[in-house]
This record gives C-alpha cells, sequence and structure tokens, in this order.
C-alpha cells in the first residue's frame, strides 16, 4: 500500500469532512470519465457541456484541498493531487462506509 493512501485512510477515519470530499471525488470521477461504451460524438458533446467543466473543477478544487491536508512538510502537494485525482476509485473502495443504526 502506498504511504499517501495509508495516510489518506488514516486521516479520512479520524475526519469525516475530508472522507466526505474523497467520496464526492470518486463520484465525479465517475460522471466525468464513464467506464461504460460511449461514443464519440457524444463524448465530445459532454466533455464542452458547462456542466462538465463545473464538475471537472470541482474536483480539482476538492484534490487540492485535500493534498494540502495530508501533505507532509516536506512534499509537493501538486503531486499528491494528481495522485488523489489518479487513485480516487481505490481510495473511495477503501474508505469505511457509515454503518447505519436502524
Amino acid at each position: 500500500m502506498s504511504v499517501w493512501l495509508s495516510r489518506i485512510l488514516e486521516q479520512a477515519q479520524k475526519d469525516k469532512n475530508l472522507a466526505k470530499k474523497l467520496s464526492r471525488i470518486a463520484e465525479l470521477d465517475s460522471k466525468l470519465m464513464p467506464s461504460g461504451l460511449m461514443r464519440g460524438s457524444d463524448l465530445l458533446n459532454r466533455m464542452e457541456s458547462q456542466s462538465y467543466h463545473k464538475m471537472a473543477m470541482e474536483s480539482s478544487r476538492l484534490c487540492d484541498e485535500v493534498a494540502r491536508e495530508v501533505a507532509a512538510p516536506d512534499e509537493d502537494p501538486d503531486e499528491i493531487a494528481n495522485w488523489i485525482s489518479y487513485n480516487c476509485s481505490q481510495i473511495a473502495r477503501q474508505l469505511p462506509r457509515k454503518r447505519r443504526l436502524w
């Protein structure tokens, strides 16, 4: 397991706000880059839409925020943000799940 992944998961267990940000990043990623089959024209139209750009900007902002929260003083937050963006699905799968009491 990567050092960043273990650090992110450890901090997400302590900070629910951080866990929410990570879940939102994964949610946005699944909308921005769907895994299903799409025609080229549909994908192009989607990428040119205003909502696509808003979601991309939100995802980028959240990755930057999370990276700044978990970065050690000697680490580059931009490098961590890029790693989070690329590995958001893996991170989300390992986040602690909410427990329902009913």
